[in-house]
């Protein structure tokens, strides 16, 4: 899942690098060390990110201190 509005590092973001083939998985943790927030998620699969944010693939995330 690609994050707007945590300040995480590239690598635990979930852009279109981090691609996860059909039939796998990938664990990301992290702890968000910033001000409280409400940040919002979708996936970022290279060349369909509108389609599947489109389609409602996508959610809320609150953040607190």
């Amino acid at each position: 899942m690609h994050w707007h509005g945590l300040e995480i590092s590239g690598e635990q973001d979930g852009g279109p690098q981090a691609t996860i083939a059909p039939g796998k998985s990938r664990t990301v943790t992290f702890t968000p060390d910033q001000a409280e927030s409400t940040c919002w998620f979708h996936p970022h699969t290279h060349g369909i990110t509108g389609k599947t944010g489109g389609n409602g693939v996508r959610g809320i995330s609150d953040h607190r201190g």
